[in-house]
């Protein structure tokens, strides 16, 4: 079967924004929620009833499948979200009902014993696409991301894009989601939180740290989380203000790319009791990408890339008096 590619786009945003990658469930599982989500895309798409998706000549059972995917699709992430609650005998067996449901179409699954589950499955005739799931997930990681050296390059100044935001919505954590556009890129295909976008942004992050950016990016859907925050480093009896643009991206191969933008912006000093402030003018900006395993371990090296910026700051500034 031909894979109609905006359903396949959509399928697959709407999938892992909502459920994140299924490889933590058994494989027939993940197929099976896979197809439910893309035969949802499909309808959404084709006025009418789609013949073609689900193989079924008779219109009355054309109706009755339309209905049932719609269910599923409204119903299926509170099913896996308990399922991934649990562990042990209880997710196992959480699974197999998992796909009675979904996959055998079992009526009262839930009522019926072990042997009996069994003995229907064996006489249901399951419509399903074979390797849905992969495909979705190609669709989602079709672009790799390179780990750049540490290090702290000249920063290149920001290329006006008129970004916009076309919908505001809201992620499964409860995090504003921003739909931008054009793709927020750097010139190599980086995402980037540049200064146009991140005053875009701003008004979105005074009641969360951070928020989920979502783009179309050479055909595919493509989500970011983005961050803007003022650091201070001290140096002697000055601190140094830094604003830091990050911007935290899958990179395909279940690693965190990380791009991380710092520039100086102040300095604060406080003189026979009077705070003054000063602001910096004209210092470049200091750039990081790099790739780490989990959130986690990109939060805690933070502090050490800021104290790399720092440094060179404090050298350049030196170096220009």
């Amino acid at each position: 079967m031909d894979l109609d590619p905006n359903a396949l786009q959509n399928a697959s945003e709407a999938l892992f924004d909502r459920l994140g990658p299924l490889d933590d469930l058994r494989p027939d599982l993940a197929n099976t929620i896979a197809d439910i989500y893309y035969k949802f895309h499909v309808m959404a798409l084709e006025p009418g009833i789609p013949v073609a998706v689900f193989e079924a000549p008779d219109p009355a059972k054309l109706v009755s499948e339309r209905f049932r995917i719609s269910h599923f699709y409204r119903t299926v992430d509170q099913l896996i979200e308990s399922i991934r609650g649990h562990a042990g005998e209880q997710r196992r067996l959480g699974e197999e009902l998992a796909l009675d449901i979904l996959k055998y179409r079992i009526d009262n699954a839930e009522k019926k014993n072990g042997v009996r589950l069994a003995i229907e499955r064996k006489f249901k005739a399951v419509n399903e696409i074979s390797g849905i799931y992969g495909a979705l997930k190609a669709s989602r990681e079709t672009r790799r991301f390179r780990a750049q050296p540490n290090k702290a390059p000249e920063g290149t100044g920001d290329r006006s894009r008129n970004f916009l935001v076309t919908k505001v919505s809201e992620s499964v954590a409860g995090r504003p989601t921003l739909h931008i556009e054009p793709a927020p890129l750097s010139t190599d295909g980086i995402p980037e939180l540049s200064d146009e976008l991140a005053e875009l942004i701003k008004p979105y992050l005074k009641a969360t740290d951070n928020i989920a950016l979502r783009f179309i990016d050479d055909g595919l859907p493509t989500t970011t989380t983005a961050a803007c925050a003022l650091y201070g480093m001290p140096h002697r009896d000055v601190t140094i203000q830094y604003e830091a643009h990050i911007m935290l991206f899958d990179t395909g191969t279940r690693k965190v790319g990380f791009n991380m933008s710092v520039r100086p912006v102040r300095r604060d000093i406080v003189l026979n009791g009077t705070a003054l402030s000063q602001n910096i003018v004209g210092a470049r900006v200091y750039q990081f990408r790099e790739v780490y395993e989990t959130n986690e371990e990109s939060q805690r090296d933070l502090g050490r890339l800021m104290r790399i910026a720092h440094e060179h700051f404090l050298k350049e500034d030196a170096d220009r008096r």
